[in-house]
């Protein structure tokens, strides 16, 4: 039972900026990480979902509009990144690769009796690493410079105390 005397507790302004701050900090600082290495991308992945999961947690408690509408946009950032662009483009990614890749690492793998899925995957990567990170590099970096864009444009907006014009938009 709660003592109806007591005012629930409520988040200040000076801390839904700081907030804010941290997780445009936290969104920005996951995609900094997926380009290091693999415990890097497990970190950041966790970070970004300690991240999203704080600002829809906030965003129900946010009293002021532009904090709720500044987790708004971030929430968007995350699903609209992680559901929408990060498939398509891994899709894309694939069928590239597919179709550029030199096989022939395999078929002599195979052939000279050398034969274990491993070594075959292996001989396949090495013979055909400049040509996955060039394709890798091509199709993901117009949605790097998205996300960090959306990053950078909403931490300034909220610099200056001003809403995001349309927190529900793709860009």
């Amino acid at each position: 039972m709660t003592d109806p005397t007591i005012a629930p507790a409520t988040t200040s302004s000076s801390e839904q900026l700081k907030l804010c701050q941290l997780l445009y900090g936290i969104f920005a600082g996951s995609m900094i990480l997926q380009f290091i290495n693999l415990t890097t991308i497990l970190l950041g992945s966790a970070a970004l979902t300690a991240g999203i999961i704080l600002a829809y947690l906030e965003r129900k408690k946010a009293k002021d509009p532009l904090y709720a509408n500044h987790l708004q946009w971030l929430i968007r950032t995350f699903w609209i990144g992680g559901a929408v662009y990060v498939p398509v483009l891994s899709l894309i990614l694939t069928g590239l690769l597919v179709f550029k890749m030199d096989m022939a690492a395999m078929a002599e793998a195979f052939s000279t009796g050398e034969g274990t899925m491993e070594i075959a995957i292996q001989k396949v990567l090495e013979a055909n690493k400049p040509l996955i990170v060039t394709i890798s590099l091509i199709v993901f970096a117009p949605f790097t410079v998205w996300w960090f864009w959306r990053c950078w444009y909403g931490w300034k907006r909220l610099k200056i105390g001003k809403t995001i014009p349309n927190a529900k938009s793709w860009i």
